[in-house]
């Protein structure tokens, strides 16, 4: 796996494409800055078709989840790029 794909237990992280893949239900989450240039994020579902099936309780923690995951991975991986 490339430095940039990362397996955190239920997420696969790849932090080249800003996405973070939810293994349990396959959805994959992108994140993007936001438009407005406040420097936020947006968080878009990149296969809307994969959400049939999957519970309301799931669904709505899950961008939260996501976002908390893909930062832990990207401060880990700009300190080990400091490291070098």
């Amino acid at each position: 796996m490339s430095e940039n794909c990362l397996d955190e237990g239920d997420w696969k992280i790849d932090l080249f494409a800003k996405t973070a893949a939810h293994v349990p239900t396959g959805l994959i989450i992108r994140f993007a800055p936001a438009m407005d240039g406040s420097g936020a994020m947006t968080v878009d579902l990149v296969n809307p078709e994969q959400l049939e099936g999957v519970a309301d309780d799931v669904l709505v923690d899950l961008p939260l989840a996501a976002w908390q995951v893909y930062a832990e991975c990207s401060e880990r991986a700009l300190g080990q790029e400091g490291d070098q």
